[in-house]
C-alpha cells in the first residue's frame, strides 16, 4: 500500500499475534436424497451460534460421495494441469488504461483463455498466473483502505434508499465456529443494522474475515475492469472483497455456482483446489461438500502471492487461509454470471420458440395439455434438464458456456448443428427414462434456494398428480411422446437455431445492461475516488 495519512495510520490495525490460527474442521454433514438416478439431493439449514448472530443462513446442497461416483477418475480433469507462468518482467496492472482484461490475464491471451479455461466442457481447467516480485502488481486497482472508504463514507446497494452500508449484505465479518460439533461459518452481529469503522477493525484484529459484496458498485476502478470483462464476455460480472489476518480461514470448504477470477491484491493465502468430482454444477446453486467427498478427491496447494491470478471453473471445490507470516491477505474475486447461457438453456429457448410458433399456426387451439395443468413444453424443459443434471458422461456438453463471444455464433451453421446435437442427446435421455426423471429432477430442484424460480421445474396444479401415480404404460407412453417430440425439434434445428440463440443474445445482454446501470447509479452515491487515482 501507498502512504497513508496520519488519521489512516492511526486506525485500528490487526496487532502481531493477535490473529488466532482456526481448524479447517470438516464440513457439516447434511440430510441427502438422490433422486432417481440423476443424483439430486436434498437440503437442510443452519444457523450461527457462540455469541454471533441467530440468523438462518442460505441453503446449502451438500453432495455425499455417491453423488460422484459416475465420475470415472481416469476421466476426471486432472489439476496439475494448472497452468503455471512466471511473470519476470511483468508491468503493473494500470486501471486508466485501456484493454484491462487483457491486461488482468496477461501474458495469457483472451482467445487463449476462452478456449482453454472458459469453454472447455468435458475438461474444465484452472488457471493460476504467478507474477514473480510484482508485489504491487494491484496496488492501483485496490487495497485495504476500501473497507474504510466503504463503510465510513459508503452507501449500501441492496436499498432504492441511501443509507449507510448493511451488516450481512454489503458488509459481513465471517469466522469459522463451532456448530454440532463441526466447524462452519458464522456470521458476526445482527443482519440489516449499520457497523462502525472501529467495530469492523476490532473484529478484523480478532481474526474476522471481512467480506464486501458488490465492490463493482462501489469503485470505479473495479466498476472499470468488470465492464471491460463484460464486454469480452457478453455476460454480467460481479466483485467481491476479501480480507483477512495471519493464519485464519472464513469460509469453509466449497464450490461456486459461477466461474471466478481470483485477483490477490496484498499478502499470501494458501489455496486448498479439489478435483471436481462434479464437474460445471447448476449454474443456480452452490455447494458445501462433505468433509467425506473432499477426502476421496485429489487436492493441490497454491499460494497466492500478490499480483498473483486463480481462475477456477465453477466446480473446483476449494478452500483458503491467510499464511503464517503475513500479516493480512487481501483478494478481489470476479464473479462470471453466466446462469442460463448453457447449451441447456438454448435448448429450453429452441423448445420456447416451437412452442410459440405452434402457438400461433394453432390460431386459438392451443397444444394438448396434459393433467395437473401442465403443457408440453414444460415436461420437455424439465427433461432435458434431467439429462443436462445427470451422470450421464455427455450430459456435461449441456452444461456448457455458450460462445456469446464468438461474432455470429447466432447465425453460425455450427450453433444449428450442434443444438441439433443436443436435442438428439436429450431425446436419447442417455439412460434416462425422461418422464420420471423430469419429476424427479423438479422435485429435488424445487427443495432448493436458487430453484425456486427456475422455470424448468414442473409444479402440477393438482399437488397429488405426480409420475408416481401414473401406470408403467402411461410413463412409457409419455416417454415414447416426449421422444417423438425431441427428434422433431432436432430435425427443426436449422430453423429455430437462430431465433433462439438471438433470444439467448438479448436476455443476457439486458442483464448486463441492468448491471452497469446498477453501478453507475451507485457509484454517484459513494465516495469519490482518492486524489490521485
Amino acid at each position: 500500500m501507498g502512504a497513508k495519512s496520519a488519521q489512516k495510520s492511526a486506525r485500528p490495525r490487526p496487532p502481531a499475534g493477535a490473529s488466532r490460527a482456526r481448524g479447517r474442521g470438516p464440513t457439516l454433514a447434511l440430510a441427502l436424497a438422490v433422486a432417481a438416478a440423476i443424483g439430486a439431493c436434498l437440503v437442510t439449514r443452519g444457523w450461527s451460534r457462540n455469541g454471533l448472530a441467530r440468523e438462518e443462513r442460505g441453503r446449502t446442497e451438500t453432495y455425499s460421495p455417491a453423488c460422484g461416483a459416475h465420475l470415472a477418475r481416469s476421466a476426471t480433469p486432472r489439476l496439475q494441469d494448472l497452468v503455471h507462468l512466471s511473470g519476470l518482467d511483468v508491468i503493473a496492472y494500470d486501471p486508466s488504461a485501456e484493454a484491462l482484461a487483457e491486461q488482468l490475464l496477461a501474458p495469457v491471451a483472451l482467445d487463449a483463455f476462452f478456449a482453454e479455461c472458459l469453454y472447455r466442457a468435458t475438461e474444465p481447467r484452472a488457471l493460476h498466473i504467478t507474477r514473480a516480485g510484482a508485489v504491487g502488481h494491484f496496488s492501483q486497482l485496490l487495497d485495504l483502505d476500501l473497507v474504510e472508504r466503504v463503510v465510513a463514507r459508503g452507501v449500501t446497494v441492496r436499498s432504492p434508499e441511501v443509507r449507510p452500508p448493511r451488516n450481512h449484505l454489503d458488509i459481513s465479518l465471517l469466522t469459522r465456529v463451532l456448530m454440532d460439533g463441526e466447524m462452519k461459518t458464522g456470521k458476526y452481529g445482527q443482519p440489516d443494522v449499520a457497523l462502525g469503522v472501529e467495530e469492523v477493525w476490532a473484529k478484523f484484529g480478532e481474526g474476522f474475515t471481512i467480506l464486501i459484496n458488490d465492490v463493482d458498485q462501489r469503485d470505479g476502478r473495479v466498476a472499470a475492469l468488470c465492464e471491460s470483462l463484460e464486454a469480452e464476455l457478453r455476460l454480467p460480472v460481479n466483485a467481491n472483497f476479501y480480507a483477512t489476518v495471519e493464519g485464519t480461514q472464513g469460509f469453509e470448504a466449497h464450490f461456486d455456482q459461477m466461474d471466478v477470477l481470483v485477483l490477490q491484491l496484498e499478502g499470501e493465502k494458501e489455496w486448498t483446489v479439489y478435483d471436481p468430482f462434479l464437474p460445471l454444477p447448476d449454474t443456480e446453486r452452490k455447494f458445501a461438500p462433505s468433509a467425506a467427498l473432499l477426502a476421496s478427491v485429489p487436492s493441490v496447494q497454491v499460494t497466492l502471492t500478490p499480483g498473483s491470478l486463480l481462475f477456477l471453473p465453477r466446480g473446483f471445490a476449494h478452500e483458503a487461509a491467510t499464511s503464517n507470516g503475513s500479516q493480512h491477505s487481501s483478494h478481489l474475486t470476479l464473479g462470471i454470471l453466466s446462469k442460463d447461457a448453457l447449451w441447456l438453456g438454448l435448448v429450453h429457448a429452441a423448445i420456447n420458440v416451437a412452442a410459440g410458433q405452434r402457438a400461433a399456426a394453432a390460431a386459438g387451439s392451443p397444444d394438448r395439455q396434459l393433467s395437473g395443468g401442465l403443457s408440453w413444453a414444460q415436461l420437455l424443459r424439465a427433461a432435458s434438464s434431467a439429462v443436462a443434471w445427470s451422470s450421464a458422461e455427455r450430459a456435461l456438453e449441456l452444461r456448457e458456456i455458450l460462445p456469446l463471444r464468438g461474432n455470429g455464433w447466432v447465425s453460425a451453421p455450427a450453433t444449428a448443428e450442434r443444438l441439433g446435437e443436443m436435442l438428439r442427446l436429450v431425446a436419447s435421455g442417455s439412460g434416462l427414462e425422461l418422464s420420471s426423471s423430469a419429476f424427479a429432477w423438479s422435485e429435488a430442484a424445487a427443495s432448493s434456494e436458487g430453484g425456486r424460480g427456475d422455470p424448468s421445474i414442473l409444479r402440477p396444479r393438482l399437488s397429488t398428480w405426480s409420475a408416481s401415480r401414473l401406470s408403467e404404460a402411461q410413463l412409457r407412453a409419455l416417454d415414447a411422446e416426449l421422444r417423438a417430440r425431441l427428434a422433431a425439434l432436432a430435425a427443426d434445428a436449422p430453423a429455430l437455431a437462430a431465433p433462439a440463440a438471438r433470444g439467448i443474445e438479448v436476455v443476457h445482454a439486458e442483464r448486463v445492461r441492468v448491471r452497469r446501470s446498477a453501478r453507475r447509479r451507485y457509484l454517484e452515491r459513494h465516495y469519490q475516488p482518492p486524489p490521485g487515482t
